[in-house]
């Protein structure tokens, strides 16, 4: 039996060891990079090639959905969220959610639902009919009633600008994460 021996020393460098450490006052979010660079999850390659298929698949599921819903409708276009539309559908629509604190839109194939809840306005859509929404955004609201019509505008033009743009270029708007399980 040795009798000098050494204490073992407390490892630096397993993953996650920055979140032990202190936070320094001048600490710059730029070099969170190099701290956590050993702490991220590196999943093995069978496990990394189940989620390329099932990502082909989700992307070819939304463009059959896509394609189905094309052949409903004859031009998608580019969309129209100019200033006509705003005043016209996006402010009624606005003041109504104000009043209600719910409102649900389909908006071709998808079914997006308005929420105001606490004073923040919430946008979620749905592709299968309400089954699973998706949360998409969120607006914090003031007590100025004009200034919240205007904030809920931006946010219905946001999303339908937004979800526009993933049916006419068919490309999905997320991918399911309940596929990574």
């Amino acid at each position: 039996m040795k009798k000098n021996r050494k204490e073992a020393e407390e490892p630096t460098s397993w993953p996650g060891w920055a979140t032990f450490q202190e936070v320094s006052e001048d600490f710059e979010p730029d070099n969170w990079d190099e701290l956590e660079k050993d702490s991220f999850y590196k999943a093995p390659k069978m496990i990394r090639f189940r989620w390329h298929v099932m990502e082909k698949l989700a992307n070819y599921w939304f463009k059959k959905l896509a394609k189905g819903f094309a052949r409903s409708v004859y031009d998608i276009g580019s969309g129209d969220f100019g200033l006509f539309v705003q005043t016209q559908r996006f402010t009624p629509r606005a003041q109504y959610l104000l009043k209600n604190k719910w409102v649900n839109v389909q908006f071709g194939f998808y079914l997006i639902e308005y929420t105001i809840v606490d004073g923040v306005a919430y946008s979620h859509y749905s592709l299968n009919y309400g089954i699973r929404y998706v949360f998409f955004m969120e607006s914090k609201l003031t007590k100025n009633q004009e200034s919240n019509v205007k904030i809920i505008t931006d946010l219905f033009r946001e999303t339908e600008e937004s979800l526009h743009q993933t049916f006419a270029n068919r490309k999905p708007p997320y991918t399911p994460n309940y596929l990574f399980s």
